[in-house]
């Protein structure tokens, strides 16, 4: 089920989004912004991590007023390191992701399940990690 994230309705307050991962191997993670339809709203990322770390460090994604509406995507990459099957495996099992939403008016929100976490590959030496969140303009 999709989580919600309440951003008012303001043309001034910023919304933010970081996202910490914990993995093995290398990491790249990007969020856009999606139509109810899961469209693109935004031709380019709204945020990206900067590092092989796969982490964003506090972006801004837009004034609260053009995020109501929209659905933050954010998709991962994670390309495990083990050396055999067995270990990426475990390291797959491993990952923690944690998502942190701020700017709208109940504050910061703590998301810490992903939806999707898949092997892209038979061999887990890639994982497709994503999160949806519902922008909403609350009350």
């Amino acid at each position: 089920m999709i989580q919600t994230y309440t951003v008012g309705n303001s043309t001034t307050d910023q919304i933010k989004v970081s996202v910490i991962i914990s993995s093995y191997g290398m990491v790249q993670t990007v969020a856009t912004l999606l139509l109810q339809n899961h469209n693109l709203a935004e031709p380019d990322p709204v945020a990206t991590s900067t590092n092989h770390s796969g982490s964003i460090l506090q972006q801004t994604i837009g004034v609260a007023s053009n995020c109501v509406g929209k659905i933050l995507d954010i998709t991962s990459i994670v390309a495990l390191t083990g050396a055999d099957l067995d270990t990426r495996k475990l390291q797959a099992s491993k990952v923690t992701v944690i998502y942190l939403l701020e700017g709208g008016p109940n504050g910061t929100e703590k998301y810490e399940a992903y939806d999707v976490i898949v092997p892209m590959s038979p061999d887990y030496t890639l994982l497709y990690i994503s999160k949806d969140i519902n922008l909403i303009q609350g009350a």
